[in-house]
């Protein structure tokens, strides 16, 4: 299965009611992946090698390689996760959504001949 980076080095952005009424969206000095390293460090579940691997990569690089299988795996996790809060579960499955490799195209590539080309 091919991989592809994650990438979590971002910042956590939190939504803060003005006193007009209107809400702001303000970022934190939260890192989503320092936050998802902690998850995985602190789990009691999963594979617990493959997790502290992300972890470890997390808290060096802020990505992670990843495959379609460890992808749902991570969201699963994220997801069922009891002590991360749905504002950072949004943002990082959102991250992980917009990280995914588009589905090949159906047609496939034209194969030209030596003769063919100009």
């Amino acid at each position: 299965m091919p991989k592809f980076t994650i990438e979590l080095n971002r910042t956590l952005i939190d939504h803060v009611a003005g006193t007009d009424g209107k809400v702001s969206l303000v970022p934190t000095s939260t890192i989503l992946a320092h936050q998802l390293a902690h998850l995985l460090n602190s789990s009691g579940q999963g594979d617990h090698v493959k997790f502290t691997d992300w972890a470890d990569d997390l808290l060096g690089s802020g990505t992670i390689e990843v495959d379609a299988s460890d992808l749902e795996t991570l969201k699963q996790f994220v997801r069922s996760h009891p002590g991360c809060p749905a504002l950072l579960k949004r943002q990082i499955l959102e991250v992980m959504e917009i990280s995914k490799p588009s589905k090949p195209l159906s047609v496939p590539p034209v194969q030209y001949h030596d003769d063919q080309i100009a």
